[in-house]
């Protein structure tokens, strides 16, 4: 009986922990970083960015890019973070790219046990290797 109710506990953690989609309603806004990045989400998925600095996407880049683009929230079966994809298109042509255009991964943060919550706490990605947790984060205003 003892064995049955630790696999009871256990599958029912198990299920308990899937990390439901977030909210369109908690990912809409305006979202800031540190240094001053902005990145609005509005509710018809489409997005404005403010001030990014590419040297995030690669350290041989300089400046920042300004754009308008799309954005739309996806799982990848591989890790355990939803992830919201920018596509991002700007007036001029990014130096080294060569295009007028980047696409971005934000991971989203969350509240609560796992991060199962319904409140997203911010949207970042790594720098660097991702266990030692240095993340480029925007936080909503």
């Amino acid at each position: 009986m003892k064995n049955i109710i630790k696999c009871l506990c256990f599958i029912l953690l198990f299920i308990g922990c899937g990390s439901p989609k977030p909210l369109e309603n908690k990912i809409v806004g305006i979202w800031k970083s540190k240094d001053g990045s902005i990145i609005e989400l509005k509710d018809n998925n489409s997005v404005k960015i403010i001030n990014y600095p590419l040297n995030l996407s690669n350290s041989d880049f300089k400046g920042v890019i300004n754009g308008n683009g799309t954005w739309k929230v996806y799982k990848d079966k591989s890790v355990s973070w939803w992830i919201i994809e920018l596509s991002i298109t700007t007036d001029r042509i990014i130096p080294h790219l060569q295009s007028n255009g980047i696409a971005l991964d934000l991971l989203i943060a969350r509240n609560g046990l796992l991060g199962n919550g319904e409140d997203i706490t911010s949207l970042f990605f790594w720098i660097g290797d991702p266990d030692t947790d240095n993340r480029y984060e925007f936080k909503k205003k």
